[in-house]
């Protein structure tokens, strides 16, 4: 993936976290930026398409675990994380 493919990824990975944990997370609380910090926290490398596909149950637990840390909200759900990733998919296929 290019630097501008990147970008264009990272965009889609922020908006997309950003809208479907909005409700919990108060809206004016969270940015695009925090989907990767949320990421890098988690898993300690980039995010990618493949990666998020690769994603199992426990790996969306962890990713659901820092989101609730990260925005001290404990209601963030794996339901809200599996949508964030599923929305990013669709906008950017494997």
């Amino acid at each position: 993936m290019d630097q501008y493919s990147f970008s264009d990824f990272l965009t889609a990975l922020g908006e997309e976290f950003a809208t479907a944990l909005s409700l919990p997370v108060d809206f004016d609380l969270i940015v695009p930026q925090d989907g990767y910090d949320v990421w890098r926290r988690t898993f300690g490398t980039d995010p990618t398409p493949a990666a998020l596909a690769a994603l199992a149950a426990p790996d969306i637990e962890r990713l659901r675990a820092e989101c609730a840390r990260y925005f001290e909200c404990r209601d963030v759900s794996a339901d809200q994380v599996r949508l964030a990733i599923d929305r990013v998919l669709s906008r950017w296929p494997e």
